[in-house]
């Protein structure tokens, strides 16, 4: 069909946009120095894309890789967000203010390894939250959603919560990332 054919190096990014038929319409990779990779895209409403995911290319730890592309698939901006301890983005979503909201984790400064982050960012990439949670294990945030008040669920897993074993954690904030508390409330299935 005359489509360029999927190709990026194993180290690269990429977003491309595919027809009900499966013909590509574009092609755009991410490339850096060393690992580049998206986990998650959305659409905005300008009809371009928003990617998340993390990258080894700029900092000596990984970052959250965050990129915007429009609707023809030409880059607008990426960003590179992190501390001094590994940051990696999943899950992206555009929130009620069409702003990009991350399920993600960081593991710089926390009490344990990694905690779960709520990340947010502008429309343009500008920074704006990092809400961390967790406790002394490792929480990692995979997925979220944006519910209609403008808070998140942030679901992912979580080491030092439940019967001693990698479990599924829950938190569930307001539009600024605040619980309502800092209980963690266990709930075991004894269904197998």
């Amino acid at each position: 069909t005359g489509a360029k054919e999927l190709t990026a190096d194993d180290d690269d990014a990429f977003v491309t946009r595919l027809e009900p038929n499966g013909t590509q319409t574009w092609f755009k990779t991410f490339v850096g120095d060393s690992l580049d990779y998206f986990q998650s895209a959305a659409e905005t409403s300008d009809g371009g894309v928003a990617c998340s995911g993390g990258t080894a290319s700029y900092s000596n730890v990984k970052q959250i890789l965050l990129v915007k592309v429009d609707a023809n698939g030409d880059s607008l901006w990426q960003e590179e967000f992190g501390s001094m301890g590994d940051s990696e983005g999943s899950e992206i979503m555009v929130n009620l203010n069409g702003d990009f909201a991350i399920a993600s984790y960081n593991s710089y400064a926390n009490a344990g390894g990694k905690d779960m982050v709520l990340f947010i960012a502008s429309s343009n990439g500008t920074f704006l939250l990092g809400k961390n949670y967790g406790g002394l294990g490792d929480e990692v945030g995979a997925s979220l959603v944006v519910l209609a008040d403008g808070g998140y669920v942030v679901a992912g897993t979580a080491d030092d919560y439940g019967p001693g074993i990698r479990s599924i954690y829950v938190v569930r904030t307001d539009q600024y990332g605040e619980t309502s508390d800092d209980t963690v409330y266990e709930v075991f299935d004894d269904t197998g």
